[in-house]
């Protein structure tokens, strides 16, 4: 999952993070368990915000599925859209995300020319922190999200 947090050169916590109200939309349940519960939420229904995205010929690495490593740009751009789209941060607030810690749990494997959709969900809420969770799933048919995700990642 996603750690990361939102700091300003004055050394200002979550100025923009923590006032947004959509952030608190798409918070875990508090009486979720904080064990390791990322194979349970692979429904896409879990997920409360969703982003198709089409994969890319480069995406695909010598083996002929989408490589490990892609699947950390997908997790950033479904990240960086909720918050420029939900919680209207922008380039000129000098507000940057750092990711301190990430990882991901690999289900099955994508390629070429699939249409994914990224799931994104909070994890936690902190004073000085934003954890996200993100499934990708795959699109069987081109529009239906499969109900089990090929990758879980925070």
């Amino acid at each position: 999952f996603f750690d990361s947090f939102c700091m300003l050169r004055a050394g200002s916590v979550l100025r923009h993070i923590a006032p947004c109200k959509p952030l608190q939309n798409i918070l875990v349940s508090k009486n979720a368990s904080n064990k390791d519960n990322r194979k349970k939420l692979v429904n896409p229904a879990d997920f409360p915000y969703h982003l198709p995205i089409q994969t890319r010929w480069n995406d695909n690495d010598v083996y002929g599925h989408v490589n490990n490593i892609i699947y950390y740009s997908y997790f950033d751009t479904i990240v960086n859209k909720y918050l420029k789209e939900e919680c209207d941060m922008k380039a000129e607030d000098k507000c940057i995300g750092l990711v301190v810690h990430s990882e991901c749990d690999y289900y099955s494997s994508l390629s070429f020319p699939q249409v994914i959709t990224a799931g994104l969900r909070v994890k936690k809420l902190g004073n000085s922190s934003v954890t996200y969770q993100i499934a990708i799933f795959s699109n069987s048919d081109g529009d239906s999200i499969q109900s089990s995700a090929s990758a879980v990642g925070e």
